[in-house]
This record gives C-alpha cells, structure tokens and sequence, in this order.
C-alpha cells in the first residue's frame, strides 16, 4: 500500500458557513466614524420620509432609544388618549 502525500493531486474545497458576509458602510450616517464593533441600521425622518442609514453602535443604541421614546411619548399624548 503505497501512501502518497502530495497536495498537488488532492483538490479539497473547504465550504464557507454561515451567512455571506455584508458590506461595511463607509462611515456612520450620524458621527462619520469608520470603525465600530458592529454596525447597526437606523432609520431617519427626512421630510416626511423614513430613510434607511447606516450607524455605528452607539449612535445606533441611541437612535433605537430616541424613537421608542418617541413612540411612547406619541401614544401618551395623543389627542384620542387625552379626550378619554
């Protein structure tokens, strides 16, 4: 039994896992920075549009804290709530 170790007669392909990985934006919609842990999607409203932007992580946590804020503080003062 001849064992032959030669790389040149084998092709393996090893397989990714996982998912693709994503492209990383450029910079961060809000402070321009370019590196970050991880990049989060935020949402701005500009003109009565909601706009889907890139944003670092901290500016992402604080846009995430902003419009729940937002929201809440909506259905509190809404004018139907206010009435009743």
């Amino acid at each position: 039994m001849h064992n032959n170790n030669n790389s040149s007669d084998i092709t393996t392909v090893k397989r990714k896992r996982g998912r693709p990985r994503k492209e990383k934006p450029d910079a961060c919609f809000r402070c321009r920075c370019r590196t970050t842990p991880e990049w989060r999607k935020g949402w701005v409203d500009r003109e009565g549009v909601s706009l889907h932007v890139p944003l670092c992580n901290a500016c992402g946590l604080h846009n995430a804290k902003q419009r729940k804020s937002y929201q809440l503080s909506k259905e509190l003062n809404s004018i139907y709530r206010l009435l009743n």
